[in-house]
């Protein structure tokens, strides 16, 4: 059996060096389709996952449901909408609604395709995903960005949040990817990785943003606690977000 989730844009998302075709990826197993109109326009975003079992209900009833597979399409469709969001910079996909996620299952083997047309099916819902994507998508490197998932997820989190404190602290997770390293070694670490490209950065920069981090998180940290409802910590805070957004882009740039 076949199963595809499929999901359009509500904007119009610009595609680089494709029109009136389909391009195609693998990620995790599953068949990516980024399907492009004439004009160079993102029409729809397929993910297709063969290979499953047809499943009965019972001797006379065919069960299309698939919820093993929804894991590993949100983490799919949620990785290329974090990817297209931070390439076109425009929120283009609405994910909020059950019936904005197309649900399609198909016969694949032959005597899958005689059953199906023989015996009655379940009438199965759409795929429940919560979420929430002006420049161009180019999916050229996708493929192997896959593995960094995680991190472009808390960067989108970031742009996508209007707490200064989560935004802090998801772009702080971004950077904390790409490093087995903390405290000290930590900020020596992004020191250097830093100095290709500003050799005016030094550890103690990144300690202060460290240390930023931690008065978020701790309550009762020396320094005074960060919240929401102190006005000038939190100034504070947006004050070197921004620094602290271009380590984290230039990490995900490098290595994706």
């Amino acid at each position: 059996m076949i199963i595809e989730y499929s999901v359009e844009p509500i904007s119009e998302v610009a595609f680089e060096q494709s029109s009136g075709m389909s391009e195609q990826m693998k990620i995790d197993g599953a068949y990516i389709y980024f399907d492009i109109d004439e004009n160079h326009y993102l029409k729809k975003i397929r993910v297709i996952i063969s290979g499953l079992p047809m499943k009965w209900e019972r001797a006379d009833l065919i069960n299309p449901s698939y919820p093993e597979t929804r894991d590993k399409a949100y983490r799919i469709i949620k990785y290329l909408v974090d990817r297209i969001q931070l390439q076109v910079m425009l929120k283009s996909f609405d994910l909020s609604r059950i019936d904005n996620i197309k649900t399609t299952v198909t016969p694949e083997t032959e005597e899958e395709k005689e059953n199906w047309s023989k015996f009655r099916k379940r009438i199965m819902a759409s795929l429940e995903m919560p979420y929430s994507i002006l420049g161009a998508a180019d999916t050229s490197d996708y493929e192997n960005g896959f593995k960094y998932a995680q991190a472009f997820s808390n960067f989108t989190d970031a742009l996508n949040t209007e707490s200064p404190i989560v935004k802090f602290e998801r772009f702080y997770k971004v950077v904390e990817t790409f490093f087995t390293t903390n405290g000290h070694a930590l900020d020596s670490d992004i020191s250097v990785f830093m100095g290709k490209y500003d050799p005016k950065f030094k550890s103690d920069d990144f300690k202060h943003l460290r240390d930023l981090r931690n008065r978020c998180i701790h309550p009762q940290h020396r320094k005074g606690h960060i919240a929401s409802n102190d006005l000038a910590l939190s100034n504070e805070l947006e004050s070197r977000t921004k620094e602290l957004k271009k380590i984290a882009e230039l990490l995900l740039n490098e290595n994706k």
